[in-house]
C-alpha cells in the first residue's frame, strides 16, 4: 500500500508519540500533531503540527475538520483517547475504541471493575463514599494511596498515613478529576512487574512482560521507573495464574 502524503492526524505530543510520529514519516506519511503544549516533543518531527487542547473537542473539530485528513490516530496518551474516539466519529473515520473499551481502559475505577468481574485479583482497596460517611467503618488500614480516577502521570496522587492526610488528599485527587471520583487503594510495598499485550485481528497475545525497578521515596505522585528488566522473573507465574485470564477479558 501507497501512503506517500496521506495526511495523518495524531493525537497528542508526547516523546513516546514521537516514535510513532517517526515511523509514520518513513512511510511517506504526511504527520499532522496536535497538542496544547508548542514545544511537545513529537511535534519536532512532524511536518505539521498546531497548538490545540485536544480535550477540547470544539477547538479539535474546528481545526481537524479543514485539514483534509486520510486518518487519524492517538498517540501514547489514554487520556486522549474519548477525544480521539468523538473526532473520528465526528468525521466519519474508522476508531479501534469503542464506548465500553475506553470507560474500561481510561478510568481506574473501570479497569478495576472489569478486572473483578475477569476474576482478576486488584489491590485492595476501600469503597469511601463522595458524601465520606462510611469512612469511620471501613478499617482502612494505613498507608493508602489516594488518586484520581481519570488522570494519570501520578497527577493528584499522594500517599496517606492518617485520616487527617487522607481527607486532605480526597480533596486534592478530586480537584484533578473531571468526573469527580477519587480512589483508595492499600499502599502496596512489593515487586512491581509490567506485562505488554499485542492484538491482532481480535486476538491478545502475551507480547513481553518486565521487572520494574521504580523510586519509593517519594510520597506524592506514582513511582517512577528508572529500569526495567526483561523477561519479569515472575513470568512464569504469571502464565500460569493470570495471562488467560487477561486474555479472555481483552476478548470480550
Amino acid at each position: 500500500m501507497d501512503l506517500s502524503n496521506k495526511r495523518l492526524l495524531i493525537l497528542g505530543g508526547n516523546p513516546e508519540t514521537g516514535a510513532l510520529v517517526r515511523f509514520a514519516n518513513d512511510l511517506g506519511v504526511h504527520t499532522i500533531v496536535m497538542d496544547p503544549n508548542p514545544y511537545s516533543p513529537a511535534k519536532k518531527d512532524a511536518k505539521e503540527s498546531y497548538d490545540v487542547e485536544v480535550m477540547n473537542f470544539d477547538h479539535l473539530f474546528e481545526k481537524a475538520k479543514g485539514l483534509n485528513l486520510d486518518g487519524i490516530l492517538v498517540g501514547v496518551a489514554d487520556i486522549l483517547v474519548p477525544s480521539y474516539y468523538k473526532i473520528c466519529q465526528a468525521l466519519n473515520f474508522p476508531c479501534y475504541a469503542t464506548p465500553m473499551s475506553i470507560e474500561v481502559l481510561t478510568t481506574k475505577n473501570g479497569f478495576r471493575d472489569k478486572c473483578e468481574t475477569a476474576g482478576i485479583g486488584v489491590i485492595p482497596y476501600y469503597p469511601i463514599d463522595k458524601e465520606l460517611s462510611n469512612i469511620d467503618n471501613l478499617n482502612i488500614q494505613y498507608p493508602v494511596l489516594v488518586k484520581p480516577v481519570d488522570n494519570g502521570a501520578g497527577v493528584g496522587m499522594n500517599v496517606s498515613t492518617n485520616k487527617e492526610e487522607l481527607l486532605a488528599h480526597i480533596q486534592i485527587a478530586l480537584s484533578n478529576s473531571k468526573r469527580k471520583e477519587f480512589l483508595v487503594e492499600r499502599y502496596m510495598d512489593c515487586d512491581d512487574m509490567l506485562v505488554y499485550y499485542t492484538i491482532s485481528n481480535g486476538v491478545p497475545y502475551l507480547s513481553a512482560a518486565a521487572d520494574r525497578f521504580t523510586t519509593k521515596s517519594q510520597l506524592v505522585g506514582s513511582p517512577v521507573c528508572v529500569a526495567a528488566r526483561y523477561p519479569s522473573k515472575y513470568l512464569d507465574r504469571y502464565i500460569e495464574t493470570t495471562n488467560k485470564r487477561v486474555q479472555d477479558m481483552i476478548s470480550s
